[in-house]
């Protein structure tokens, strides 16, 4: 049933939605770019941030075992 539907849509690209048609296709690409950039950009911030509070990393795990 869900090979039937794949089919079905490649058969039928208007069927896919609004980012396969062609001509709206650029502007919608960008914005999807863009989007991802910017998802991607808060999520290697938040990680960074996450990292740099925690107490367990090298080098703080190595003032740790200094002042014990």
């Amino acid at each position: 049933m869900i090979y039937q539907t794949i089919k079905h849509k490649i058969d039928r690209p208007s069927s896919f939605g609004w980012y396969f048609k062609p001509k709206k296709f650029r502007k919608n690409f960008i914005v999807l770019v863009f989007f991802s950039c910017l998802v991607f950009y808060l999520l290697a911030s938040y990680l960074i941030n996450v990292s740099e509070k925690n107490p367990y990393t090298r080098e703080n795990s190595e003032k740790i075992a200094i002042k014990k």
